[in-house]
């Protein structure tokens, strides 16, 4: 297991405070903290995501001194884009700013606030994360309470909408703000108002999905070639070979392959050796979300002086992420799944040929 990436989203402030402080500790749990340097901290609210990805990486910035730009560094070499989930301010007077990510490359992340005055303390976090696991749908800026169009709920996914500015006026009332979400069997909204209060906090939010279940590789070319191969002889029924990584496997076992993000494309080749009287079927994932006809099937006899069946497939990544793939090689068949590791493992087919009797 990797370490909790724990993303945290404000959705309840109600405050009179002039620095709030959060503290944050994590491994297979999770402490949250906070502290108040001002008169009176009544409600202070937030939903959280904990993940284990090592494609996820998360930023802690919950004291911070403004400046025009912030920058961090990070160990998450795949991250291809990121957001600012913001928390609290703390101000000597009228603030109105927002912060956002201005550049991300493979070993550093800065953040841009575009107005610092009477800006005493930020919190914030970072989330870095590759582009195909975040769906921004919406930017809010918001002058007065509200409630959202409905937006359609997408499969194991979390939605949040993480602040990006204020604009806060001071001895008008206190900090109020709340986000209530309101879920159905089909869609997902959100009201923001300031709970019954007149003074509504002015700000700057994202509507996004965060995606909890990246999509396999699919087989985006197959070719199945018949030959007379002339090293029959010494290879085994069933081998497996992965040109680009000088990989072959002709033991039987299991094996796990590990790809980057940066490995859109691998080719796979399966040969198996024919027999008298017996098939080969095989069945490849042409496309992850037909349903119904997700895979392809086919069945091959050799004839003649046809000895070998070579099944390549080139696997080409839908998602820009980390891939485990796990490779079984059998007696007379092979599989080879792409493992999903979330609250369950979950295996998911890739490729698989087996051989049978006529």
């Amino acid at each position: 297991m990797n370490l909790l990436q724990i993303i945290l989203e404000l959705i309840l402030n109600w405050w009179a405070c002039k620095r709030i402080v959060i503290t944050l500790f994590q491994l297979l749990e999770f402490t949250v903290g906070t502290t108040c340097s001002g008169p009176t901290l009544y409600t202070f609210g937030f939903r959280w995501v904990a993940m284990d990805s090592e494609d996820i990486y998360v930023v802690n910035s919950f004291t911070t001194t403004p400046a025009h730009s912030l920058t961090y560094p990070h160990s998450a070499p795949n991250a291809t884009a990121a957001f600012v989930s913001l928390f609290t301010f703390g101000y000597t007077g009228e603030v109105k700013f927002q912060i956002q990510v201005i550049e991300l490359n493979s070993t550093h992340v800065t953040v841009g606030i575009d107005n610092i005055n009477n800006l005493r303390t930020l919190g914030f976090q970072i989330i870095l994360h590759p582009i195909s696991f975040v769906k921004i749908v919406d930017s809010i800026n918001a002058m007065s309470s509200f409630t959202s169009p409905s937006y359609a709920l997408q499969p194991k996914s979390f939605f949040i909408m993480p602040f990006q500015g204020f604009w806060h006026i001071p001895d008008t009332e206190n900090v109020t703000i709340k986000h209530t979400q309101t879920q159905t069997s089909t869609d997902i909204s959100y009201t923001s108002d300031s709970q019954g209060n007149t003074y509504y906090l002015n700000n700057t939010h994202l509507v996004l999905w965060i995606i909890n279940d990246p999509l396999p590789a699919e087989c985006t070319t197959i070719r199945i070639t018949q030959i007379k191969d002339l090293q029959a002889s010494t290879r085994p029924t069933i081998q497996i070979s992965v040109p680009e990584l000088n990989l072959v496997y002709d033991t039987l076992g299991q094996y796990d392959l590990k790809l980057t993000a940066s490995q859109v494309v691998i080719n796979i080749q399966v040969y198996a050796k024919c027999f008298k009287n017996k098939k080969y079927v095989s069945q490849f994932n042409k496309c992850n979300t037909c349903q119904s006809k997700r895979y392809m099937n086919f069945t091959h006899n050799c004839y003649g002086a046809i000895n070998t069946l070579i099944y390549t497939a080139r696997l080409t990544q839908t998602m820009l992420t980390s891939q485990q793939l796990v490779l079984y090689l059998y007696a007379t068949s092979c599989k080879i799944t792409w493992l999903l590791q979330t609250s369950v493992i979950e295996e998911t087919i890739i490729l698989q040929v087996q051989q049978q009797t006529i």
